[in-house]
């Protein structure tokens, strides 16, 4: 199957302005036309909005009131939410081991069997070499 020349990405990540920002900027050189999100609320309105083919989401995101927390996994959410919306290619970003989402992450994978989900370590992207695998993943 023939790949878009263009891959529309939608990242949601409250850290914009810290370590997304390169990872963005070395997406971009790699072909995708990234938009940004700092928050569930925002990510859904583009999300509802857009045309986008994968995500790219933090899997703590702050909730509607700008609060975070530990138990507050507002990027599995988005996910499901996008899911809904045909998006196909979902990848998380995270600091959380996965086993600490693991029944949510197997009830995501059963309920859209077509939907391509993937896990990736945030710090880890900070090596460039990473950003490829990232940007391999997301393509398929």
């Amino acid at each position: 199957m023939r790949q878009p020349a263009i891959l529309e990405l939608l990242w949601a990540d409250d850290d914009s302005r810290g370590a997304v920002a390169p990872l963005v900027r070395r997406l971009r050189e790699r072909g995708f036309r990234v938009s940004v999100a700092t928050s569930y609320a925002e990510a859904l309105t583009l999300l509802s909005e857009g045309a986008f083919n994968a995500l790219l989401v933090d899997i703590i995101l702050p909730r509607a009131d700008d609060t975070v927390g530990l138990g507050s996994y507002q990027g599995l959410e988005l996910a499901r939410d996008a899911a809904e919306l045909n998006i196909e290619n979902i990848a998380f970003l995270t600091v959380v081991q996965p086993s600490e989402v693991a029944a949510e992450y197997r009830r995501l994978e059963a309920d859209y069997p077509g939907v391509k989900f993937s896990f990736h370590d945030k710090m880890l992207l900070l090596d460039p070499k990473n950003i490829d695998v990232l940007a391999n993943s997301l393509r398929r």
